[in-house]
C-alpha cells in the first residue's frame, strides 16, 4: 500500500530550519474534530479518527516525523468550542468562513465536495436555495453551510441539529423540508443508514472545500502542513478515494486528463460540423411538429367544451331522481309515523308488537335519515359540479366591487356556527376591486366556509380578511385562520376536483373537494391569481390577487 510505503524513512527537505526548529519546540500538537462524519471523519474500532481526514493527517505525521494527539468521541458542537478556547490545537476537515478566520488560520483546501439539498423521496425537483424560502430547512449547528444560509439566505427557516443523522431524521419525520450537507457524506449516510425514502433533490451553489486549521497564532503550523500536503502525490490521493469513495467528485482542474480530453475535444468539432448540417431539418421538422400541435390544441379545447357539456347536462340529469328520492323519503317517513300509530292500537302478539314498534321508531327512521343525508350531499357536489360546469360559459362582469360590503354579507352567513365556538371572523379595512360581485362573493364564501368547517378543536376560531393594494393595478386579499392546517406534501394537491385528501386524518367532516377548485377557476376567469400557506396543526393563509378598480387611489374603507 502507497500510505504504509510513504512511512518509511520519508523526509521533507523543503522545511526551513525555522520550521524545523518550531516543530522541535512544540512536541505536542493536539487535534479536535467531529468524530462521526463519514467518509470524511470515522472512529477506528479504537475510536481513533479515520477516514478520508484520517488519512491525510497520517500522511502529515509521516511527511513531517511528527505525531498529533488526536481526540475520540466528539460532536462537531464540541469540537468547534474546544478549538475556539484553544484547548485544542488543530482540525483537519473544515471549510474556510470569514467567521472561522478570526481565529483560524488555513491551508489550501485538500479536497472539494458539492453541498446538496436532500428531501422525502416524493419531492420535485428543488431547482436552487430560493425554491427554500419560507420553508424549514436543517442544517448541523457550527458547520459552514449554517453560517452560509443565515447570512446569504435569511428567508429560509433554519433548524439546528446535533449531527448528520439527526438532519435527515428531521426530513424523515417531517420536521424539516430538506437537509443540507456535502454530497460525500450524503451519500454515504442514506446508504449507510438505508435511509430509501430520502432522495438529493437538488444542488446548492455551495462547496466544501476542506482545510487543514490551525490556532491563529501559530500560522506557521499551517504553512509546514501545506508543505506536507503539496508533498502528496496523485497516485496517494486516489488510493484515499478508492479507499473512502466510490465515486470520485473533483472541481479543480485535472492535468492528467487534458490530453485526453484534448482529443475528445476534436472528435467534437466534426461532430459539430455534422450537426450544424442536420440542424436546419431538425428546425424544419420541429415547425411542423409546433403546426401539428397547435391543432391537437385546438381539439384538446373542443373535447374540454364537450365534457362541459356533458357535464352539465348528466349533473342536470341526475337531479330528477334525486328530487324523487328526496320527496319519497319525506313521504315514507310520515308512512311510518302512521304504521307506528296504527301498530300501538293494533291487536298483536306482544312479541310481534314490540319489533314492530321498535323498527317503526328505530331501525326505519334511522336509514330515512341516511338516505336524506346521503341525498343531501349528493345535491350539494352537483350544485358545485353544475357551477364548475358553468364557468366556462360564465359572462364575468367588469364593474366596482365594495369589498368591505360583499365581505361583511358573506361573513354573516358563518355567523351561527362562529357563536357556538366564541369566533369571529374579523375584516379589516379593504380596498375595493374590480370584477363581478356574485362571482367574488362565492370565492370568498368557500374561503371562509373551509375555514370555518376546518376549525382546530383545541381553539377559539380566529379568521381574518385583510386587503392591500399592489401597485394601482391588482389588490392583494388575505384569509388567515388559525385552523388544522395542511401538510407541505398535500398543499399544491388543493386546488384539484375531487381532492380533499388534507383532512383524512382529523376528526373532520370531508368535504367533496369542489370548493377549492371553485375559487381557483372563478378566480382565473376574473383575471386574477390564487394561492395558499399553511402549516400543518398551525393554520392557513390564502392569497386572492384580483384587479384593482377604476379608483385604485381610493382608501379602504
Amino acid at each position: 500500500m502507497l500510505l504504509a510505503a510513504a512511512a518509511q524513512g520519508y523526509s521533507l527537505d523543503s522545511l526551513t530550519p525555522q520550521e524545523r526548529d518550531w516543530l522541535r519546540a512544540h512536541p505536542v500538537i493536539s487535534m479536535a474534530t467531529e468524530s462521526n462524519w463519514p467518509p470524511i471523519d470515522v472512529p477506528d474500532r479504537n475510536g481513533e479518527q479515520s477516514g478520508i481526514a484520517g488519512d491525510y493527517l497520517t500522511l502529515v505525521e509521516q511527511r513531517l516525523g511528527i505525531k498529533i494527539r488526536r481526540s475520540r468521541n466528539l460532536s462537531w458542537q464540541e469540537a468547534y468550542s474546544r478549538l475556539q478556547r484553544r484547548e485544542s490545537d488543530m482540525t483537519t476537515s473544515v471549510a474556510r468562513t470569514p467567521e472561522r478566520e478570526k481565529f483560524w488560520a488555513f491551508t489550501k483546501p485538500y479536497l472539494e465536495i458539492p453541498i446538496v439539498i436532500v428531501t422525502r423521496e416524493h419531492v420535485p425537483y428543488v431547482g436552487g436555495l430560493p425554491e427554500l424560502a419560507g420553508r424549514k430547512v436543517a442544517v448541523v449547528d457550527g458547520y459552514a453551510i449554517h453560517e452560509w444560509l443565515r447570512k446569504d439566505h435569511p428567508g429560509i427557516t433554519l433548524l439546528p441539529v446535533k449531527s448528520t443523522r439527526d438532519g435527515l431524521e428531521a426530513v424523515r419525520r417531517e420536521e424539516a423540508f430538506a437537509y443540507l450537507d456535502n454530497l460525500l457524506v450524503v451519500g454515504y449516510n442514506l446508504t449507510k443508514l438505508k435511509m430509501t425514502d430520502l432522495k438529493v433533490a437538488g444542488e446548492t451553489p455551495y462547496v466544501n472545500r476542506q482545510c487543514i486549521a490551525v490556532r491563529k497564532d501559530w500560522a506557521v503550523l499551517a504553512g509546514i502542513i501545506q508543505k506536507a500536503l503539496d508533498s502528496v502525490t496523485a497516485a496517494e490521493r486516489d488510493e484515499i478515494y478508492r479507499r473512502w469513495v466510490p465515486v470520485r467528485y473533483e472541481h479543480g482542474f485535472n492535468y492528467a486528463r487534458f490530453w485526453q480530453a484534448a482529443g475528445v475535444f476534436g472528435a467534437v468539432i466534426v461532430l459539430l460540423l455534422y450537426w450544424n448540417r442536420r440542424l436546419a431539418s431538425e428546425i424544419r421538422r420541429r415547425e411542423k411538429a409546433e403546426f401539428r400541435l397547435q391543432g391537437l390544441n385546438r381539439d384538446l379545447e373542443a373535447r374540454k367544451k364537450e365534457m362541459e357539456n356533458f357535464l352539465y347536462i348528466t349533473t342536470h340529469d341526475l337531479r330528477t331522481p334525486l328530487v324523487n328520492i328526496q320527496g319519497f323519503s319525506r313521504e315514507l317517513a310520515d308512512d311510518v309515523k302512521a304504521l307506528l300509530e296504527t301498530i300501538k292500537a293494533a291487536v298483536l302478539p306482544p312479541e310481534v308488537k314490540e319489533k314492530a314498534a321498535w323498527l317503526a321508531a328505530n331501525s326505519i327512521p334511522k336509514s330515512i335519515g341516511f338516505i336524506t343525508d346521503s341525498v343531501s350531499k349528493m345535491s350539494k357536489m352537483i350544485t358545485a359540479l353544475l357551477m364548475i360546469s358553468r364557468l366556462g360559459r360564465l359572462e364575468i362582469g367588469e364593474g366596482t366591487v365594495e369589498m368591505a360590503e360583499t365581505l361583511k354579507a358573506v361573513a354573516d352567513t358563518f355567523k351561527y356556527q362562529l357563536d357556538e365556538t366564541g369566533g369571529a371572523i374579523n375584516i379589516k379595512p379593504l380596498p375595493p376591486c374590480r370584477g363581478d360581485a356574485a362571482v367574488i362573493s362565492q370565492i370568498f364564501l368557500n374561503l371562509l366556509g373551509n375555514a370555518v368547517k376546518y376549525r382546530h378543536p383545541g381553539r377559539k376560531p380566529e379568521i381574518t380578511v385583510t386587503g392591500r393594494r399592489i401597485g394601482t393595478a391588482a389588490v392583494l386579499y388575505t384569509v388567515s385562520d388559525n385552523g388544522l392546517g395542511i401538510n407541505a406534501y398535500e398543499l399544491p394537491m388543493i386546488w384539484d376536483i375531487f381532492y380533499s385528501g388534507y383532512t383524512k386524518e382529523q376528526n373532520q367532516e370531508k368535504g367533496e373537494g369542489l370548493g377549492l377548485a371553485i375559487v381557483k377557476r372563478m378566480t382565473e376567469r376574473s383575471k386574477g391569481k390564487v394561492w395558499a400557506e399553511s402549516e400543518e396543526g398551525k393554520g392557513s393563509r390564502f392569497f386572492v390577487e384580483l384587479p384593482a378598480s377604476a379608483d385604485a387611489s381610493r382608501e379602504p374603507s
